[in-house]
């Protein structure tokens, strides 16, 4: 199969995945593949998947980089994933007395796998450790005959001699990011959970702190406070 046959393959296939794992509903579109020649060696095959969701209000980008390496026996493709989800915040209920129940985005995840059986491996990946940064920034880089590299910071570590190149760049206030324990040279993984969250100057507080008496302290307004629960 040549490149540009194993890219539309490969990425409609993803794109499938994209659509399934969100609803039936959601629309979908891929971009034309680019072909950009960094020199007489190295090729590189450029797509991106999309998928949106307005019911569930999710949106997912993927972008694939193919490298085609003649100095190198095997091909690589560079995946970057990203996107939004909606927390699922709801209200409590004001009319709740002495306990009440907050809904909110306390932690997502993310996972990335290989289901063939064949020779596709995961070989990086990047964040690569848990991270508790506010500002999470890493950049991977190619070099000619397959090396990969992963630094720290926007262009740290890369040299004359890397081919390509690709930057993750997010915020995560009042979060962190952790890395899935069942990651191995199939499948990756990683949760984004709230972590040591002030309130009112109290804290830090987390999804599962807890006070014997005023449980998670993370959204209250006050301990001495005569308002409903509901409404604290």
């Amino acid at each position: 199969m040549n490149m540009n046959k194993l890219v539309k393959s490969s990425v409609a296939t993803s794109m499938a995945l994209l659509l399934l794992s969100n609803t039936a509903n959601a629309e979908g579109k891929i971009t034309p593949v680019s072909v950009k020649k960094v020199d007489d060696k190295v090729t590189l095959y450029k797509t991106t998947a999309t998928a949106d969701s307005d019911k569930f209000k999710i949106s997912q980008i993927l972008t694939f980089n193919f490298i085609k390496d003649k100095s190198y026996d095997k091909d690589t493709l560079v995946l970057k994933a990203a996107g939004n989800i909606n927390s699922g915040y709801e209200r409590p209920n004001p009319k709740d007395y002495d306990f009440s129940k907050i809904y909110w985005g306390a932690k997502y995840n993310v996972s990335i796998s290989s289901q063939s059986n064949d020779s596709v491996n995961v070989v990086d990946y990047a964040p690569k450790n848990q991270n508790e940064e506010f500002q999470v920034q890493n950049t991977l880089g190619y070099t000619f005959g397959g090396d990969i590299s992963i630094s720290n910071g926007l262009s740290g570590g890369l040299n004359g001699n890397t081919a390509f190149s690709e930057t993750i760049n997010y915020k995560q206030e009042s979060y962190r990011t952790t890395l899935s324990r069942n990651t191995n040279y199939k499948n990756v993984g990683w949760g984004v959970e709230a972590h040591k969250i002030m309130n009112n100057g109290w804290g830090p507080y987390g999804r599962d702190s807890f006070h014997p008496t005023y449980g998670n302290e993370l959204f209250l307004a006050g301990r001495q406070s005569s308002a409903y629960a509901g409404q604290n």
